[in-house]
């Protein structure tokens, strides 16, 4: 079981279950729905999770404790980083076309991408980053979350450089400051 997974879709996976056992079953369902089964490979779920625990927590018809449980969970899914702690590696890399930006039907346009992953092979994905076209803008979403961070940058997209605290990684020079003609 990954760190991402049991700090948010396995509590709210049990608080589903609670409900039901508590009578609830239309609002046991309507949270079951929207919780992945398998492997977290992405963020898809996340914001209806944390739309539908908000409303969980608000329900005066619920028992209090797992209305509470609701609110602390819709917390986790806004926010990940406090609950995952200051673990796994932040990938940065730069990308011609935005993913997002196609799937909106928008433009494409260049932007830095990200992913938080965890150390372990078989774990599952911590966060889908946010699209930033200033690399700052998404370093300082990294520092947020871990102390090892990787970019990919627009000066030099096809080499990975060590962007995090501490000793570079084997193999990676520290990230330092592009070119006078780049970005």
């Amino acid at each position: 079981m990954g760190r991402r997974r049991a700090v948010l879709e396995d509590p709210a996976t049990r608080l589903s279950r609670a409900l039901r056992a508590m009578g609830h079953a239309v609002a046991a369902a309507r949270l079951a729905e929207v919780i992945p089964d398998g492997p977290i490979g992405g963020d898809e779920h996340r914001a209806e999770l944390a739309a539908r625990l908000a409303a969980l927590a608000a329900d005066p018809d619920l028992p209090t404790q797992q209305r509470a449980q609701a609110a602390s969970l819709a917390g986790v899914a806004a926010d990940l980083a406090p609950a995952i702690g200051r673990l796994g590696t932040v990938w940065i890399l730069w990308s011609e076309r935005s993913p997002r930006a196609r799937e909106l039907g928008l433009a494409d346009a260049a932007c830095y991408v990200m992913s938080w992953q965890s150390a372990a092979p078989d774990d599952d994905l911590y966060e889908d980053g946010p699209e930033f076209f200033a690399l700052e803008e998404a370093l300082a979403w990294a520092d947020a979350r871990t102390d090892s961070v990787i970019v990919r940058p627009a000066w030099d997209p096809a080499t990975h450089y060590w962007a995090g605290k501490g000793k570079p990684l084997a193999g990676l020079l520290p990230l330092g400051r592009p070119p006078a003609d780049s970005e």
